[in-house]
């Protein structure tokens, strides 16, 4: 009986030993943000530095070469800035845009100012229903044009691709 006992408080012990090891592990160095690995703030991206990697994985994905390459990226480009301008939602501040610590504020896109310009309007307690409809008839009218762009955008980068090329990117979320 006693050995059970022994087993037994040797088992809670090195469960408690584990638990405050794993605390203790996982405490975050100053400086650091929660939830990320490595993420001191010293070794933080820019913004550029994330585009550039998202790149750089797109292109190991499709295998093209750097000559390639050059001709998808303006297309790749292309379509995520009409892709993004579809989402614009105007929650992270002007524009829906974070900007980084010291940055020109980036141009606003027609989406953008549209859904400042609506979300302005709801703001108003005293505005009419008129200006609510033609407020978002404007956003509905935007979006819808840069809809069409991006089909088009879509349908002339799918033209430079193979069917596995094509495909990934399906996968990856830039095409249709």
């Amino acid at each position: 009986m006693w050995k059970r006992k022994a087993v037994f408080a040797a088992v809670i012990v090195s469960v408690a030993a584990g638990l405050f090891m794993a605390q203790a592990f996982s405490q975050q160095a100053p400086g650091e943000r929660p939830g990320r690995a490595g993420g001191a703030a010293g070794t933080r991206r820019t913004p550029e530095e994330m585009r550039q990697a998202y790149l750089d994985r797109i292109k190991t994905t499709l295998g093209v070469t750097d000559e390639e390459w050059a001709a998808l990226v303006p297309k790749i480009e292309k379509v995520q800035g009409l892709s993004s301008q579809l989402t614009a939602t105007g929650r992270m501040g002007a524009g829906g845009r974070r900007q980084p610590a010291g940055a020109a504020p980036a141009e606003l896109t027609e989406i953008e100012k549209l859904v400042q310009n609506l979300r302005g309007i709801l703001e108003n307690q005293q505005a009419t229903a008129d200006e609510i409809t033609n407020g978002l008839k404007a956003l509905r009218e935007a979006r819808e044009k840069v809809k069409q762009e991006l089909t088009k955008a879509q349908e002339d980068l799918r033209q430079t691709l193979t069917a596995r090329q094509e495909a990934q990117l399906v996968l990856m979320g830039l095409l249709d």
